[in-house]
């Protein structure tokens, strides 16, 4: 990457401190510029810089000093003692509770994608994290999440039409800094294969091993784990330390490589685990000794369960749970019922196999169903694909799908649920669910349906919470989808999947805090219908944004269908941007079985 100019670079800088470049004070425009010469137009040192000011902005003396500290240009050598010194300074400065979740990230290899939902469980677990007026624990340590992305120590990868951060990063000088801060501290002792022999300090707190594929890899000897409070390990379960000597770990995280079996026979020893997570293409038996863990918070299991037995959802502390891929089948009946015991879980996801039978399916949608009516804390509750990222769902038609119109005959889903978000390639719905519009604090749906009325957008028009909606449509709508100025005041992001755009119909009013428009549908429609109607001069200052499905056509011919798109879009004065793109297939209907 080229380095900023000095105006790049200074505008990157106040923005930073105030938000926004037009409100920095006119007495620290040239002091501003100054600092940001020194910073020699590399975005982390001006992102580093700005994280020193941003406890008292407004002060020219605190401007001068950090301007003073600085080498006189970091462009020449920046991995030098002044990159360090810089990063040291903003670590000094920062709050004490932002400090210990800092060091917390070298737990991770460099290049690792962080999952922003696991590290705040995580800081939660180690106790970084105190609940606030008004403010959960969550809550809390997800605004600390938040202060670390702003001060430049976590960059964003992906973020969520709900305006979340979905994927992070440390960069490799920020995280090779945090490392070696750690060590010293004695914080977090994280090492690889190739270091497995070196020897560490007497006591280590936090463990972090990476041996990857390396099947002679040790644990290290000669040290004392058993005050060990985290512990993340990533490689052959042959090669990793015993769990059961570690008493009071709270947190533990295990990755495994194919093929192998994982026993957890002796986790009951590990009295005060808050946060397990298991992950990896390896099989594992959930013991009933599970229920011995009188804390544990978050259980989430990406592995294979050989078994699942109705002993593990003896858990009342448990708050969020992911449940295994494969479920596969409860060893009995009454597992289902005992999940009424979970009398605290808020977060509950179920991870579908995108490769998987229609009896499968069916299995786990079944459990769904079992499970919809029964938690009473429930806050979010959604069936992702094992593999997921944000644009996983639309990356191909599914082969398989399954009516989920059993749903409607269910107890309706905790009244305090704010996300539902179903797999949509998977979960579909002939019509809306009638109990829909009992969830009065939905704040996030997505939902497949074979089949739109005019009256179901008039049932989700009165979702009053509703900000973030995602509609498929599996076939062509007989009527238009209209939506008016009565409902969907607070919605800021809207998707819409189906066949034909024509079907959209946005009236005077609609949607007025809408900021981002996002459309996928046949390009063989687009010249077919008369697009003014779709009524887009009615959105101002949306980001539209369409995915045009189409196979087998000319380069020309995407030009025209793109033209006559724009030009219906952009006749509004008032759209923000627009973006369209093609892609090589198009939308029809789907093998979908009916679950009775």
């Amino acid at each position: 990457m080229e380095p900023l100019n000095d105006d790049f670079s200074r505008d990157l800088l106040v923005s930073r401190v105030f938000g926004d470049k037009d409100k920095c004070p006119e007495e620290l425009n040239e002091v501003s510029y100054e600092i940001a010469r020194k910073c020699g137009g590399l975005p982390l040192a001006t992102i580093a810089a700005a994280s020193l000011l941003l406890s008292r902005p407004d002060k020219p003396d605190e401007w001068i000093y950090v301007q003073k500290s600085l080498i006189p240009d970091l462009r020449i050598q920046p991995t030098s003692e002044g990159m360090a010194q810089l990063l040291n300074n903003s670590f000094n400065n920062l709050p004490h509770h932002l400090k210990a979740c800092m060091l917390y990230l070298s737990i991770y290899k460099e290049d690792h994608i962080i999952n922003p939902d696991d590290l705040v469980k995580q800081w939660v677990a180690e106790d970084f994290v105190s609940a606030t007026e008004g403010k959960s624990l969550d809550e809390a340590a997800r605004n600390h999440f938040y202060e670390l992305v702003h001060r430049g120590i976590l960059e964003t990868e992906h973020i969520s039409c709900s305006d979340e951060v979905v994927s992070c990063t440390v960069h490799d000088m920020v995280l090779n800094f945090i490392k070696r801060k750690a060590m010293e501290e004695n914080f977090v002792t994280a090492i690889d294969h190739s270091q497995s022999g070196i020897r560490l300090a007497d006591k280590v707190r936090r463990l972090s091993l990476h041996f990857g594929y390396s099947k002679d890899a040790k644990a290290p000897a000669c040290i004392r784990l058993s005050q060990l409070r985290s512990l993340v390990f990533s490689g052959f379960w042959k090669c990793g330390p015993s769990i059961s000597e570690f008493h009071l770990l709270r947190v533990l995280f295990l990755h495994g490589k194919h093929g192998e079996f994982l026993d957890l026979t002796r986790i009951r020893e590990l009295f005060l685990l808050t946060y397990l997570q298991i992950e990896g293409n390896v099989c594992i038996d959930l013991p009933s000794e599970l229920q011995g863990l009188k804390y544990l918070r978050t259980l989430h299991i990406g592995a294979m369960v050989t078994f699942l037995r109705s002993e593990v959802v003896h858990l009342p502390p448990l708050l969020h749970f992911r449940l295994p891929p494969n479920l596969g089948y409860f060893v009995d009946a009454g597992s289902v019922q005992s999940i009424e015991e979970l009398t605290n879980l808020q977060d509950l996801q179920l991870a579908c196999p995108q490769i998987a039978t229609s009896d499968h399916i069916k299995h786990n949608m079944k459990l769904l169903g079992s499970i919809i009516g029964i938690l009473k804390s429930l806050k979010s509750l959604t069936v992702v694909p094992v593999c997921f990222s944000e644009d996983s769902n639309d990356n191909e038609n599914s082969s398989i799908a399954i009516f989920l119109d059993f749903l409607d005959k269910v107890p309706p889903p905790c009244s305090l649920l704010q996300r539902l978000e179903l797999f949509p390639r998977v979960c579909v719905f002939h019509r809306l669910p009638s109990w829909i519009i009992t969830i009065e604090k939905l704040c996030i749906l997505k939902v497949a349906v074979m089949e739109l009325l005019r009256k179901d957008i008039e049932t989700l028009s009165m979702l009053n919470a509703l900000t973030v909606f995602s509609l498929y449509v599996r076939t062509t709508p007989a009527e238009p989808i209209i939506f008016d100025k009565s409902g969907f005041h607070v919605l800021k992001y809207f998707k819409f999947k189906c066949s034909t755009v024509s079907s959209l119909r946005f009236d005077e009013g609609a949607m007025p805090n809408l900021q981002r428009l996002k459309m996928e549908f046949n390009g063989s429609t687009v010249e077919q219908y008369n697009l003014e109607n779709v009524g887009f001069k009615h959105l101002s200052g949306v980001k539209v944004s369409a995915k045009i499905c189409i196979a087998g056509t000319s380069e020309a011919n995407r030009m025209a269908i793109a033209s006559v798109l724009n030009n219906a879009i952009r006749q509004n004065t008032r759209i923000s941007s627009v973006i369209i793109r093609f892609i090589n297939r198009v939308i029809k209907g789907t093998n979908l079985h009916t679950l009775l």
